[in-house]
């Protein structure tokens, strides 16, 4: 316990108090105490600011100070204080003595207590425990589609506690003459093993789909210390009478030694392909659809999530988001990096290796068919699979769905490499790397990869997709 004395002498030397007044039967009790000539007045100088530490016992009700009052306040004792014309008179006004008191412009009622400092550090220990969360992180991605003409948002990042909390969101449509539609939307977000996402799928679009609208977003996520922002810039919605396919790759397949064996049972491969472009780029905005996608993977054969690639005069930096209401990947690329990229993230799969994984995997093929709104098209096309732990000894866990499944947007996959993210994520990382810090330290050696920095796998070889005309 702290004494009186701890409380109020280095504050005493700072408060500047000089004066002051006694409105209680304690009068004579003041009086005696600091030596006064007369009851129900005092005065404070040298010797007599020793006494300080007896105020809060004398009843004395105001005073006139010079100084910080969040020091004097605290220490003295007192209950509420007015501030007028920079000098403070503390303690509220007896009735009787109203007229004796300049008016008031400012009263702040206190707490009275024996040594404020002393127990609001008291409190303050007690709760800490009892803070649900004090810092974390907020991104937000949007992903649109024509039929029917809706949009979807996802929110994800780290949180350090299970608490449930509110993501408060604005989605904003600017078509190409400028105007501007704004869309309001808070989503309950629900920490679990320090991370969270969440996803409003098919809501009804704002505008109309048969023109296009450049998308953008922003997201508030407030916890008790801090306030945490995020930006979403690059999306697109409608344009939905865009022409269809006009050439197509057809189904290829490309074998890669990888290995996996039983020793990497629990742990998460994450499969992961781009492409470069060549042939005929156009100058105008097209698109690039992946499909029928699979890997065999021992006596597996594991779906991959279709992907729609799309490159677009109207945003300047690359995204790419899992929507999981079509269950497929959305990334845009700025139309001037179209050929200036040299990986442009085309699919990825997360798949989890049972826990009674029995066999030795020593190669996989990844079949895919690749079409565009482009003719002439050349896709460089190659893969490679990171093997990720699914927790680690500091306590970092691989993200998942309510579902128990990777959850692709918490990952936050690098959209592209040698072009703007975004996000922006560091450029030197190749295309389809996990940027979520807590992912990229799973990392560990198994597919095509050694661990260390290399979150995507070593690369396959690279033969060339040529798009035809079907």
């Amino acid at each position: 316990m702290h004494s009186s004395n701890d409380c109020t002498r280095p504050c005493a030397r700072r408060t500047g108090l000089t004066e002051g007044r006694a409105y209680s039967r304690s009068d004579n009790r003041t009086q005696r105490r600091l030596g006064l000539k007369a009851p129900g007045r005092f005065s404070f100088f040298g010797e007599s600011r020793r006494r300080l530490q007896q105020i809060k016992y004398l009843g004395i009700q105001q005073a006139n100070v010079r100084g910080p009052p969040d020091c004097w306040h605290q220490t003295l004792g007192i209950l509420t204080y007015t501030r007028v014309k920079g000098v403070i008179h503390v303690g509220d006004r007896p009735p009787a003595h109203r007229e004796a008191l300049p008016h008031s412009t400012e009263r702040i009622n206190l707490m009275h207590h024996r040594c404020l400092t002393a127990l609001a550090v008291a409190i303050g220990l007690l709760a800490i425990g009892a803070i649900p969360a004090s810092a974390g992180s907020v991104n937000i991605t949007v992903s649109t589609k024509c039929s029917p003409c809706t949009y979807s948002i996802t929110v994800f990042g780290s949180i350090d506690a299970n608490i449930t909390l509110t993501v408060h969101t604005t989605v904003t449509f600017t078509s190409q003459s400028g105007a501007v539609t704004s869309v309001n939307r808070d989503i309950p977000i629900t920490g679990s093993n320090g991370s969270y996402s969440a996803t409003v799928s098919d809501i009804a679009s704002p505008v109309d789909c048969a023109n296009t609208f450049g998308v953008s977003a922003q997201a508030s996520l407030t916890f008790p210390s801090k306030t945490v922002n995020a930006t979403f810039s690059g999306g697109l919605m409608g344009g939905c009478s865009a022409p269809p396919s006009v050439c197509t790759t057809g189904p290829q397949s490309l074998v890669y030694n990888v290995k996996e064996n039983s020793n990497n049972a629990s742990e998460i491969v994450w499969f992961n392909s781009h492409f470069k472009l060549q042939g005929t780029v156009p100058s105008s905005d097209f698109t690039v659809n992946v499909t029928n996608q699979t890997i065999t993977f021992g006596p597996s054969t594991l779906a991959v999530p279709d992907a729609v690639i799309t490159f677009s005069s109207q945003v300047n930096c690359a995204s790419t988001s899992f929507n999981t209401s079509t269950n497929e990947w959305d990334t845009f690329i700025p139309l001037a990096y179209a050929t200036h990229a040299d990986e442009i993230f085309s699919a990825g799969l997360a798949y989890i290796l049972p826990s009674n994984f029995p066999q030795n995997v020593n190669n996989v093929a990844w079949n895919a068919t690749f079409t565009s709104t482009a003719p002439s098209l050349h896709f460089q096309f190659q893969y490679g699979a990171a093997n990720y732990l699914s927790q680690n000894n500091r306590g970092e866990v691989f993200p998942l769905t309510g579902g128990g499944q990777p959850d692709y947007n918490v990952m936050m996959i690098d959209p592209v490499h040698n072009a703007p993210t975004c996000n922006g994520y560091n450029g030197g990382d190749h295309a389809g790397t996990p940027e979520n810090p807590q992912v990229k330290g799973l990392v560990t050696g198994g597919g095509s990869g050694g661990g260390g920095s290399n979150w995507t796998g070593s690369w396959s070889s690279t033969p060339t997709y040529i798009c035809a005309a079907p």
